[in-house]
């Protein structure tokens, strides 16, 4: 689509005096691009800004020269007139004086301007209280469309904004977040406490009013902003609300009593975690298992009438044999039905009938194919349709929600001196309150991939694209690039390696070296002397070891940690490599290289398609199913501290003598028991391991029968409850990874690789003025500063312009956008009254 100038480099002669270009020269620079603080700068009031959004503007091409760009000239202008004057980035050369001794230096004449990094200035005039308010306010309006969070919980007033602002910023976020996970981990240290973390009362108890003070004072700058009667309104707000004052009361009873006493509310402490800003993927998905809940419900409903149906038909069968413990009055009846759902009893509690008549096994198959085979699969089908329409309505959601997000941050970017959009200076300012840690290139770099019309303001269209290049990762693409940058003398080796790395043969290579460590491997265990200590380890470690720092080379960093699977190899790689070294002085470790060595031949099933759908959905799958795997861990902590509170005090050790039981809670002394009694509630720790074995179902009644022969037959409502949940949590997971799977597999029949790779990149190009404008910021030591920049010129002086790539992650949202391109336009007609706002 762009193809590089054939002009000569043209040499630029900057006059501040002279006019920067058509359009401009009644205007000054300074002026236009927002540097100088004037009256006509001041914030128009978002309240009553309008524009009206216009079609997409087509990309702009490369300038054929970095001279010929007037924004590069507008900007180059406007921020070297009061620092020093811009590089001639064609010619670049490192000044030799700099290479001599310090003290054998030549002093520079007085008149060259000290070198200042423009970005300095830009940051004391955004210290401009008119302006400093609206820069935080928009990045925090655009943090709450990424947060997917609710604009009716944005401030009103300005006088409440202070309080927001507070509430907002990443320590206090740090500091809720350490409040919230001191009282989890309250749990290690209060009674019944793991022996290793037990605690004081007086501490523990001081330690949990202290960090619900600080979640307390969250939640009073909340109420400053959003007013005492929202608390009834937001649901989440209440919750918290009522859950912090009933902790309030009961720690401090706990403090001044010095004892504990029944605390079942320590399970709802989860809730100020799911809270937290960092925690917003827990409460995605929470919140999308609580939308799933209704037909899931439904089929419970369903399925509990057919089990309850076949309770009452297995009583009447089975009630008179005296023999037969599984069905002699209706609640075992249930009960041992329930379980039977699960399949755990089975087939125990149907031999016995099963004995007496041979019959009773159709009792037993209809109940099994009913109840478990096919309406536990219609649960399935059901969950995943919900899913499915789920997942469509929350990305139309999230969509305009972003969408408008923009448009209420730029009703505050905006000025009187440029109402129809944002210049650079204000775009600067809230990127800082946005992201902080961004640097100028990158934050410039974003600029310019919403500038499609390239002449320095972002038109209110151009600035809705925001979230598209807000987290892309820059990476300059040179000539110099790799280690023929580094090493100019091996300038020619590098562009080799990087035609090879690019070739076919490359990959044939590399995978046929794998397969041959395959060999070598298999041969050494058919010979009985393992996969170490071998002549071959040492050759194919270094071989892969080799390949790794070939790519990282003549690649760069970027380009291998940016892609899964040559992050793979290069810590497979590298563990190979460190596992010989650390096997010659620790011998008994030897082993460790029989796991490490083969962890390469998964590249191998990259080859086939069919494995590349399956790890490309893992990796999809992996920041989901972290929030997924927070929401089972919080469940375990929910139903770990009621089974402390309700079974801590039980001894389970030969509990059961004399029932059926016995075997598996014996304690003879030896390893010939079952060792059942360790599955208690003695401590968090110990819960969570029960609640493991719960979930994994075999032989789950056991426990639970143990722990109702110790207490009352009531105690099984715990147990039933917690198989329910997690089998439904379970269900939403797998309909989430089915229908992740089948969304890959449509997308990527809709389309080919060449354009998913244009969809997760975007190119950039910057002149030389704005290549030194952008690298003022990293240093004020010229020499430095000249190294840096050397890189370009061969480049600048090639082409005029260097090439900058963004990259994005693969994620469902960005495979969502492609999906449903044709959809989003008539979604995003929704916002059109936002514009008046």
């Amino acid at each position: 689509m762009f193809s590089d100038s054939d002009s000569e480099h043209q040499q630029l002669n900057i006059n501040n005096d002279d006019p920067v270009g058509p359009g401009f020269e009644d205007e000054s620079l300074e002026d236009h691009l927002g540097l100088r603080n004037t009256e006509n700068d001041a914030p128009v009031n978002f309240a009553t800004t309008s524009s009206s959004l216009g079609p997409p503007q087509t990309p702009r091409s490369p300038p054929p020269t970095y001279g010929d760009s007037k924004f590069a000239q507008i900007l180059g202008f406007g921020f070297f007139r009061e620092s020093a004057s811009p590089l001639n980035m064609g010619t670049l050369e490192v000044d030799s004086e700099l290479d001599r001794p310090p003290e054998e230096r030549q002093p520079r004449p007085s008149t060259t301007a000290p070198l200042e990094p423009s970005f300095y200035q830009i940051g004391m005039r955004m210290a401009d209280t008119q302006w400093a308010m609206n820069y935080q306010e928009a990045a925090i309006y655009l943090e709450e469309g990424a947060n997917n969070d609710q604009f009716s919980t944005h401030p009103k007033r300005r006088e409440s904004l202070p309080a927001y602002i507070l509430a907002h910023t990443s320590w206090f976020y740090i500091l809720d977040l350490l409040a919230s996970l001191i009282l989890l981990f309250l749990a290690l240290a209060e009674e019944p406490a793991v022996e290793a973390f037990e605690m004081p009362i007086g501490i523990h108890a001081s330690l949990e009013l202290s960090a619900l003070a600080v979640i307390t004072i969250g939640l009073i700058l909340k109420l400053r902003w959003l007013g005492v009667k929202t608390i009834f309104t937001h649901h989440r707000t209440l919750l918290k609300a009522l859950t912090l004052a009933v902790m309030i009361v009961e720690a401090t009873v706990v403090l001044y009593r010095q004892t504990s006493h029944f605390r079942v509310t320590r399970a709802l402490r989860p809730i100020f975690l799911m809270d937290n800003r960092y925690c917003r993927g827990v409460r995605r998905f929470t919140r999308q298992v609580l939308q799933s809940l209704p037909p899931i419900l439904d089929m419970l409903l369903l399925l509990f009438f057919f089990i309850l149906s076949f309770t009452l038909l297995g009583h009447f069968l089975f009630k008179n044999d005296e023999n037969d413990p599984y069905f002699k009055t209706l609640g075992m009846s249930f009960v041992n039905l329930f379980v039977l759902l699960t399949t755990a009893n089975y087939p125990d509690v149907m031999m016995p009938q099963y004995y007496r008549n041979r019959w009773a096994a159709l009792f037993f198959i209809a109940y099994l194919v009913t109840v478990l085979y096919l309406f536990m699969n219609l649960l399935l089908a059901v969950v995943y349709d919900v899913f499915t329409s789920l997942e469509k309505e929350k990305f139309r959601k999230l969509v305009i929600h972003k969408r408008k997000a923009c448009h209420f941050a730029f009703n505050l970017l905006i000025s009187k001196s440029n109402t129809n959009g944002i210049i650079f200076r204000h775009y600067y300012g809230m990127m800082t309150q946005f992201k902080p840690n961004k640097s100028l290139r990158d934050i410039y770099l974003t600029f310019r991939a919403l500038d499609r019309t390239g002449d320095g303001i972002l038109s209110r269209e151009e600035f809705c694209r925001f979230y598209e290049v807000a987290d892309l990762k820059w990476k300059s693409v040179i000539s110099n690039s790799g280690f023929q940058a580094q090493w100019p003398y091996f300038k020619e080796i590098g562009a080799t390696a990087q035609r090879f790395l690019t070739s076919p043969y490359a990959n044939h290579l590399f995978n046929g070296v794998i397969v041959l460590n395959s060999v070598a491997m298999a041969a050494r265990w058919i010979d009985g002397g393992g996969p170490h200590g071998s002549w071959d380890s040492y050759l194919f470690a270094t071989w892969f070891l080799f390949e790794m720092c070939l790519k990282l080379a003549t690649w760069g960093y970027i380009r291998v940690f940016s892609s899964g699977w040559h992050s793979f190899d290069l810590v497979a790689s590298v563990a190979f490599f460190f596992t010989i070294l650390l096997v010659q002085f620790i011998p008994s470790w030897d082993e460790l290289l029989t796991f490490i060595r083969p962890l390469r031949l998964l590249r191998l099933f990259k080859l086939k398609k069919r494995y590349r759908d399956v790890f490309g959905t893992v990796f999809i799958l992996i920041p989901p199913m972290s929030s997924a795997a927070s929401v089972i861990l919080i469940l375990y902590y929910f139903f770990a501290i009621i089974g402390m509170e309700l079974f801590s005090d039980y001894n389970l050790v030969n509990c059961c003598n004399g029932t059926f039981l016995q075997p598996y809670y014996a304690d003879d002394g030896s390893n010939t028991t079952m060792h059942y009694f360790l599955n208690t509630y003695s401590n968090i720790l110990a819960s969570f391991v029960t609640l493991f074995e719960l979930t994994v179902v075999n032989n789950w009644y056991v426990i639970m029968e143990g722990h109702a022969y110790v207490t009352n037959d009531f105690s099984r409502i715990y147990f039933m409850t917690f198989y329910l949940v997690t089998m439904v949590l379970l269900t939403i997971i797998v309909a989430f990874i089915l229908e992740t799977f089948l969304f890959r597999i449509q997308y990527k029949r809709a389309m080919d690789k060449n354009t998913e790779e244009k969809m997760l990149r975007t190119e950039v190009w910057l002149t030389g003025e704005e290549i030194d404008f952008c690298y003022r910021q990293y240093c004020q030591d010229h020499r430095k500063r000249m190294e840096l920049l050397q890189d370009y010129g061969e480049d600048l002086a090639a082409k005029g312009y260097v090439t900058y790539v963004g990259y994005r992650r693969r994620t469902k949202e960005i495979l969502f956008k492609r999906m449903f391109r044709n959809e989003i336009p008539d979604w995003l007609r929704e916002t059109e009254p936002i514009v008046g706002i």
